[in-house]
């Protein structure tokens, strides 16, 4: 497989012009018949996987967020061509997939995750639900999440099905 070190070089970026330059090439890459979407997206894939385990986490980071600058429709077709593209992968590098956007999405806000969950449901969905839930309950700029919180403190546990309130 051949590999896109044009795409990896952008690991070298700070985060804002890499991410800047990676929307670009994304709507650029929607542009393209479906069969050069899929060449270009599996070399770039090849490429961003060949990083080392802090560079692929920052590079993932910042190609996530980068889809959130995309039209909707443009970040869809980008994570559906990758998602496609793992289909095709070793196992290996598909579980490595979900291992790396599961830290990254440790480091994302609520805002961002839930963003991403209209983008990418099946990725996003791979996330541990209690990481979901930590992040969607954390204080927002707005406020604090006391209403959720209470809601969920109201809520017994499953084992607890004896117990009255």
């Amino acid at each position: 497989m051949s590999s896109d070190e044009s795409w990896s070089a952008l690991a070298g970026l700070d985060a804002v012009t890499a991410r800047s330059q990676m929307a670009e090439r994304f709507r650029a890459i929607t542009k393209l018949p479906a069969e050069e979407q899929r060449e270009k997206l599996r070399s770039m894939i090849v490429a961003e996987y060949a990083l080392d385990e802090p560079g692929l986490l920052e590079f993932t980071g910042r190609r996530l967020r980068s889809l959130l600058d995309l039209e909707l429709q443009d970040a869809k077709t980008v994570s559906d061509g990758y998602g496609k593209i793992f289909n095709d992968m070793p196992g290996e590098m598909a579980m490595r997939r979900v291992t790396v956007v599961q830290s990254v999405a440790r480091e994302m806000s609520a805002v961002e995750v839930d963003a991403l969950q209209h983008i990418m449901p099946g990725l996003v969905d791979s996330i541990p639900s209690m990481l979901r839930h930590e992040t969607a309950g954390a204080p927002t700029a707005q406020g604090s999440s006391t209403a959720s919180t209470a809601a969920a403190a109201a809520k017994k546990p499953a084992w607890k099905f004896w117990q009255r309130n």
